[in-house]
């Protein structure tokens, strides 16, 4: 359910954008409509990991349906864009945290011989809203509104289901330590960098072409200015931290690791 509640909010609102930003009289602003929620994913994704193994799967997967019920309430109800945006927002660090930790969530409770199965039902259950932007078609020629009426109460849902019966083993990364110790795990530094790298840089190719012309200063600067943020972040998360984000370990064996970044990138991509 969780699953369905990442992956349907895209698909709903990818054609509805410009019929939201002239519903809130705000054209200027349209394509910041739909990019605005993409930003967000891509900022919360690098530490989602992190948080889940230190936290647990559970408090990080409510968090972020919380966030999708926040982010409906806003997107059905505000009349500017201020509100539409801060509610793309929150979708988007929604979307994040459940795209990255319900699969991973999931495999955690079946042995090892049976994960790749349990991800197939998974990605399986979502073939009845695989037509989602033809069913936001639908409820736009009612009223756009209706999409989020339609999420949120399918994220609500879903959030009462996993509050009441998801009860995950323990995380063996947080086991026997203190709230104090499992805090100092979480590289701040790194978010930050990560966050601040991400959010120039992708300013800034957004504004490019639409806000601004590329080669003004305000595209080239920001560009500029948050690709070498990225840099520091990736040299500290190498020579800086103790535990990093990122943990080298993860690309020892490089054939799994480039086989994974190949599939979340096709998947990014469709």
């Amino acid at each position: 359910m969780a699953f369905v509640a990442a992956e349907v909010v895209p698909l709903f609102l990818i054609t509805l954008f410009t019929i939201i930003a002239y519903d809130v009289k705000a054209s200027s602003y349209v394509i910041w409509v739909i990019v605005s929620q993409f930003i967000a994913i891509a900022v919360v994704a690098p530490f989602v990991g992190t948080l889940s193994d230190l936290l647990g799967r559970r408090i990080v997967i409510l968090v972020g349906l919380a966030c999708t019920v926040v982010a409906m309430i806003l997107l059905g109800t505000v009349q500017n864009i201020t509100g539409i945006l801060a509610g793309q927002v929150m979708a988007g660090v929604g979307i994040g945290i459940q795209l990255l930790t319900t699969v991973a969530a999931a495999t955690e409770l079946v042995p090892t011989s049976k994960r790749g199965a349990t991800i197939g039902y998974i990605v399986c259950g979502f073939l009845p809203f695989a037509a989602a932007s033809l069913y936001g078609q639908y409820l736009a020629s009612h009223g756009w509104r209706w999409v989020a009426l339609l999420v949120g109460i399918w994220a609500i849902i879903a959030f009462v289901v996993l509050a009441v019966f998801y009860h995950p083993p323990p995380r063996v990364n947080s086991q026997g330590l203190s709230k104090r110790e499992i805090i100092r795990r979480i590289d701040f530094v790194g978010s930050f960098l990560s966050l601040a790298g991400l959010v120039l840089f992708l300013t800034g190719l957004n504004w490019g072409g639409q806000t601004y012309p590329w080669k003004s200063v305000q595209v080239i600067s920001t560009m500029v200015i948050g690709g070498v943020i990225i840099i520091i972040f990736f040299i500290w998360e190498r020579f800086g931290t103790q535990y990093p984000m990122f943990p080298m370990a993860l690309a020892r064996i490089p054939q799994p690791f480039i086989a994974v970044c190949i599939l979340a990138l096709t998947s990014g991509i469709k």
